[in-house]
């Protein structure tokens, strides 16, 4: 939920300006700024709740204690708190381009997905099954509020998608450095006490966030993301 929040919090703070591009009807602009509220929003969120996936098992320790059940559930549901992510914002543009009454039929169908869903995959996976009807009921309303978006904004998706496959390959890298610290490391400071949990966290997920960061400078995303802001940080 803290990636998934902070990453609202940024792409959110661009939604004032779709919704006074759209009063003004300037449609080029409300798809460029739509662009970036996307692309920020996932640029943030992917690394972040793989990261989380990957740091489970300290994580878990860090906040509770040491439990397997729980690391392996958190593992599994991190990566669904990008849908979580995608329907505040998602929810939040279709309010912003006066089409809210979509927001509430989007929530009815995530919510009739997994009620409908639910108890056999609770019977097939236990307490991953409530987890992945979760994720589903999300994807559903998020695919649906996305369509209404694409239907009523005229917005194409085809840069987003590109970016995200970017993302990806740039998240699949950041994961190897992690897992090429963390394994090693792990011998020496055990996953299971607080202390060594703890300082396993800040190693790892710190060069999982310097890699990140460093690939998205040397590509150029962050001037493409955000702006100048993005450019100063660059040449800093």
């Amino acid at each position: 939920m803290i990636p998934g929040t902070l990453a609202i919090a940024f792409s959110m703070a661009l939604v004032p300006l779709v919704t006074a591009a759209y009063v003004r009807n300037e449609k080029e602009q409300v798809k460029r700024q739509l662009n970036d509220v996307f692309q920020i929003l996932l640029f943030l969120t992917i690394p972040a709740c793989i990261g989380i996936a990957l740091l489970a098992r300290p994580l878990f320790t860090v906040f509770f204690t040491a439990n397997d059940v729980g690391t392996d559930l958190l593992q599994f549901f991190s990566p669904i708190a990008v849908l979580f992510s995608l329907f505040g914002v998602t929810a939040a543009v279709l309010q912003g381009i006066d089409e809210q009454r979509f927001t509430v039929l989007g929530l009815l169908l995530g919510l009739l997905a997994k009620s409908v869903l639910q108890m056999p995959l609770i019977m097939l996976f236990e307490a991953k099954g409530s987890i992945l009807a979760t994720g589903i009921g999300y994807a559903v309303s998020c695919l649906f509020m996305l369509y209404i978006i694409k239907k009523y904004v005229r917005f194409s998706f085809g840069l987003v998608f590109r970016r995200v496959v970017l993302f990806i390959f740039l998240t699949f890298i950041m994961s190897i450095a992690v897992l090429a610290v963390y394994y090693p490391l792990s011998f020496v400071l055990s996953p299971d006490h607080k202390l060594s949990a703890t300082i396993l966290v800040i190693i790892c997920g710190g060069v999982g966030g310097v890699v990140y960061a460093y690939l998205s400078f040397k590509l150029h995303l962050s001037d493409k993301l955000f702006g100048p802001r993005g450019m100063r940080l660059r040449q800093n």
